[in-house]
């Protein structure tokens, strides 16, 4: 259950940041020449790669989290569905409360594109955890 609990407070803790806190472009403009990005990826800005990572990190951030609320609900069913269906729910609720509390902050956006983005990552995560104990079982 720790874990679980855990990760629920690194996601408020990085949700409840402005963007400008978060923003990863001055760090790839420091890191990565303008020359490098547009011989390999010409029409590339810093920006669009902000965005992938961000996403993909939406993406992590979540399958990590169905991973944790997979493994708590073992402590409350045995029935691999009930820890299935109950973990992805635990991820959509999360992802919505997330998404709706930065819909209310001036510094954040929530959307609803995240909110799938984030369900996907949980149920990838979900999928891995549940296909693995099925494994080790």
């Amino acid at each position: 259950m720790l874990p679980f609990v855990s990760w629920v407070i690194v996601i408020v803790i990085l949700s409840s940041q402005p963007y400008e806190r978060q923003s990863l472009q001055g760090f790839l403009q420091e890191h990565i020449s303008e020359e490098i990005v547009q011989t390999y990826a010409p029409n590339v800005t810093y920006q669009s790669i902000e965005f992938v990572i961000r996403k993909t990190a939406h993406v992590i951030v979540y399958a990590v989290l169905g991973i944790t609320a997979y493994i708590a609900l073992h402590l409350f069913s045995k029935r691999r569905i009930n820890r299935v269906l109950g973990s992805m729910l635990i991820v959509f609720v999360i992802a919505s409360a997330d998404e709706f509390s930065q819909y209310l902050r001036t510094t954040r956006t929530g959307m609803w594109e995240d909110v799938v983005l984030d369900f996907l990552g949980g149920v990838i995560g979900v999928v891995i955890v549940a296909r693995k104990s099925k494994l080790i079982k």
